[in-house]
Parts: structure tokens; C-alpha cells; sequence
């Protein structure tokens, strides 16, 4: 697997994608355990398989056991050292304190999948009608994806 523990301290400047996110499994032994995944990535690592499909080939994966706390300098080791970076999560508190603090300069981008759980959310109590609801959501959506969102 190719990595970027190659990225010189003078740094890259091509834009790279730095995806974090976080889960939780069971185990018989301890319950609920959380396991948090990083990945980074740049724009030539899409390799269209297909027309209208892209594969990502050689990213770098970073994973972590635990909490959050003990993954992000894993992850800064990787990313410390690339100037352009655009950070793309599901929103969560925990990412974008970090992305502000240690990188107030890169882009923040939350996945459109969770972008629309609020006016999905917004249309269930909203629109009685499902048709309508769905009319409502894909026009977000499409708005989303046209004209962006702002915090």
C-alpha cells in the first residue's frame, strides 16, 4: 500500500482529502467499544472503473482503537507536512474542533449523505405527503450540491 510518510517537512503542495470518521461495535467481553478510521487521499488516487464510477486506489488508512484523543496524531503524523487539505466528515463535534484548531485554513466539507439528514429530518414533520416530502428533500439536495451550505 502506498503511503505519505514520504511527504518531506518542506511539504506537498498538492490537494489531498482527509476523510475521519468514527464507529461503535460490540463485544461479548466489554460491550460497546468505539474504533475511530482515518483516511487521506488525493484527487489522481480516483481511477474511473467505469463510466460514472471511480475506484480509489492507494490511500493511506489510519485506524485507531479507542478514542478519538489517541487517532489524531496518527493522523497529524501523516498530514502535518501537506499544505493543501480538505477535510470531509459526517459533521461531528470531535472532527471539527480538531480541523479548527490544528488546521483553521483547510476546507471543511460534511458528506452530502449527512448534510441531508436534517431537512429529511425537517420534511417528516413538515410535508404530510411522501411525494411531497421526497419533492422537497431532492430539491435541497440539489441546492446543496449547486450553491453549497454555510455553517
Amino acid at each position: 500500500m502506498r503511503g505519505y510518510e514520504g511527504v518531506a517537512p518542506g511539504g506537498s503542495d498538492e490537494l489531498h482529502y482527509v476523510s475521519v470518521d468514527g464507529s461503535m461495535y460490540f463485544t461479548r467481553e466489554e460491550g460497546r467499544k468505539g474504533t475511530k478510521l482515518g483516511r487521506i487521499y488525493k484527487h489522481d488516487d480516483l481511477m474511473e472503473v467505469s463510466k460514472g464510477r471511480c475506484e480509489l486506489q492507494g490511500p493511506t488508512h489510519v485506524a485507531h482503537l479507542g478514542s478519538s484523543r489517541d487517532l489524531l496524531p496518527k493522523m497529524e503524523y501523516h498530514i502535518e507536512n501537506i499544505r493543501d487539505r480538505v477535510f470531509v466528515s459526517d459533521g461531528a463535534r470531535w472532527i471539527w474542533n480538531w480541523v479548527e484548531g490544528a488546521y483553521p485554513d483547510s476546507v471543511q466539507v460534511v458528506e452530502l449523505f449527512h448534510a441531508k439528514e436534517h431537512p429529511c429530518e425537517f420534511a417528516r414533520g413538515h410535508f404530510k405527503g411522501q411525494q411531497q416530502r421526497e419533492r422537497w428533500v431532492a430539491l435541497q439536495s440539489e441546492t446543496m450540491l449547486e450553491r453549497g451550505i454555510s455553517p
